[in-house]
C-alpha cells in the first residue's frame, strides 16, 4: 500500500498570499496539523505546520520543504517518525494531490493487520 492509497483528497492548501488566520482556520476546520503551501498552479512550495504558526505573521515565513512524493507505508511511517512531521504531502505530476496524516498511516496498518 502506498501513500496515495490512503491520502486525503481533495487537498486543502494555502498560498503564499494566505494569512496566518486563514491557515489556522483551515487547519481547525479540517482537523489538520499541517497544510501544503502551493503556488497558483498547485505546485508545492512547502509545508506549513501547526507548530510553525506560533508567533508567525505570514505562512511564507514558516516554509518547511520536507515532503513526500508517495512512499510505501512502512517507509512513509519511518520518514514521518524521523522528521517528526505528522503530515506528508503526496505529489502527482509536480502538483499537490493529497495529504497523508500519521493517523491515516496508523489506521491503514491496523486495518491491514485485522484483514
Amino acid at each position: 500500500m502506498r501513500a496515495q492509497d490512503i491520502m486525503t483528497t481533495p487537498p486543502v492548501a494555502v498560498t503564499l498570499g494566505s494569512t496566518v488566520g486563514e491557515a489556522a482556520a483551515a487547519m481547525t476546520a479540517h482537523g489538520f496539523t499541517a497544510l501544503p503551501i502551493v503556488d497558483s498552479e498547485g505546485r508545492l512550495l512547502g509545508l506549513l505546520t501547526e507548530s510553525a504558526l506560533d508567533g508567525t505573521r505570514h505562512p511564507a515565513d514558516s516554509l518547511s520543504r520536507d515532503n513526500d512524493a508517495g512512499r510505501e507505508l512502512p517507509e512513509l511511517a519511518n520518514r514521518m517518525i524521523e522528521t517528526r512531521l505528522r503530515s506528508m504531502v503526496v505529489l502527482k505530476g509536480g502538483r499537490v494531490a493529497g495529504i497523508v496524516t500519521f493517523q491515516d498511516v496508523l489506521s491503514a496498518i491496523s486495518a491491514a493487520r485485522n484483514a
